[in-house]
């Protein structure tokens, strides 16, 4: 009798068990994703380790979100594809590929170094604008203001990488082509380039305006979403990281500068007269350039950020510290450092652009996406599939070999931040996407 009984209760657990769990089918819900424009700059684009080439733009968020949405009713998704695996940036150079290196200090570590001598400027000669009207309307180094300039696309005064696919170059506009496709749906980053063109530079105290004032920035918006929107588009609209959650600026450390008893010694009797100017053995502050400093420089302070593009090279070469040898101070140049008022300017501006961009979105009933809130998270990490994702340098996956641009996993994780955010606001039942089928950073 006993044995019947467990086989009863045994047998009504397990058909307990298979009772199906109904997963939602992919759904547009309240928005129609059947003609999805993307507008942004690099990230939109796709750049990845420097550059824009053909594999990183095959996996830009805007591509993997619109093979979310196909799931829902979305249609093709066109880009103004790059035909090169080398790609170009706007500086001129290929993409860059790590290597993994002895340092001058003995250890290994990582390196970038640029994949070709030059960049594939093939790219900018090779216009596809018959090929359009596209739908990722990402240009790398696009800032607010240039959405509308009709002469960013022009040949020889806009941007090449717009020229090359540009409808009608030097009067087309990248809002203007947007509105042409009759978006049914948009998604757009915007500030990021007008932030970070002056933060990746090192800034510049005397030159704060050259990240764009908060009224420019504040009109550009409205002109942007207002035009979108009265087409009738619904949207997703995301907002700024912050410098400490991106690995190009916290990656060397404030106070790499190691040194022995004697090199501290020896160094204090150099800047015997600069009383703000104190060594010890082991871990020191670097040393920054500064004019108004008694000795001409000064130990950086623990909330300033040495740039990626302050090499290990360059470190192992004396630079941020003293040349022992000839006896002469290397201390950083400005380009090479944010110190605390170029930081403090950076922050406050990117408070008020996302006070502008989370304002926007809500008046008119738009996604609101939180970059700054996934990249901060990125510090204690997300793990996704059981794997864990940072915000370190080269360790934390998230990030390519610039330090600043996603790999295609990281772009993958931002596509389903984007996913999360429309399903809240538009009622969608939009499915994330799986990362880990993604490529990964390219390791040496």
């Amino acid at each position: 009798m006993k044995k019947i009984l467990i086989l009863i209760v045994t047998t009504f657990a397990l058909s307990a068990c298979k009772t199906d769990i109904e997963i939602a089918a992919p759904s547009s819900g309240n928005a129609d994703f059947s003609r999805y424009v993307a507008l942004g700059s690099s990230f939109t684009a796709g750049v990845t380790d420097g550059a824009l080439f053909t594999s990183g733009q095959a996996n830009s968020f805007p591509v993997i979100l619109s093979a979310s949405f196909a799931d829902a009713g979305g249609g093709t998704f066109k880009q103004p594809t790059v035909n090169s695996t080398i790609g170009i940036n706007l500086d001129g150079n290929s993409k860059l590929k790590l290597f993994y290196e002895t340092l001058c200090t003995g250890g290994k570590d990582f390196f970038t170094r640029y994949e070709a001598s030059t960049g594939d400027a093939s790219i900018f000669t090779d216009n596809v604008s018959s090929l359009g009207p596209f739908n990722n309307l990402g240009v790398p180094g696009t800032k607010s203001f240039h959405f509308n300039d009709q002469f960013y696309g022009n040949t020889t005064l806009g941007n090449p990488f717009y020229a090359r696919f540009a409808k009608i170059p030097g009067t087309s506009t990248l809002l203007s082509e947007a509105v042409s496709v009759n978006p049914t749906f948009f998604t757009l980053l915007i500030g990021q380039e007008d932030i970070y063109d002056y933060a990746l530079g090192g800034g510049s105290e005397t030159n704060f305006d050259s990240i764009t004032t908060i009224s420019y920035f504040n009109s550009n918006v409205d002109v942007i979403v207002n035009t979108l929107v009265t087409t009738g588009a619904k949207g997703a609209i995301a907002n700024i990281p912050d410098p400490a959650d991106i690995p190009y600026f916290t990656t060397i450390p404030y106070d790499g500068l190691v040194l022995t008893a004697a090199q501290a010694t020896q160094l204090n009797a150099f800047f015997a007269l600069d009383p703000n100017i104190n060594f010890q053995e082991g871990r020191n502050p670097y040393l920054l350039r500064d004019t108004t400093a008694v000795s001409g420089v000064r130990m950086l302070k623990e909330t300033e950020y040495v740039l990626l593009s302050a090499s290990y090279d360059s470190i192992c070469n004396g630079y941020g510290s003293f040349d022992f040898v000839n006896n002469v101070v290397k201390g950083f140049r400005d380009r090479h450092v944010l110190d605390e008022a170029e930081l403090n300017f950076i922050r406050g501006r990117i408070n008020s652009f996302n006070d502008k961009l989370r304002q926007i979105a809500i008046a008119n009933n738009l996604a609101y996406v939180d970059l700054y809130g996934l990249f901060r998270q990125l510090n204690s990490g997300i793990i996704v599939s059981g794997v864990k994702f940072t915000n370190k340098y080269i360790t934390g996956r998230t990030y390519s070999s610039d330090g600043f641009t996603p790999t295609a996993q990281g772009y993958a994780i931002i596509t389903n931040f984007f996913i999360n955010a429309i399903n809240a606001t538009y009622n969608s039942t939009l499915r994330s996407v799986e990362v880990l089928k993604y490529p990964a950073l390219n390791m040496p």
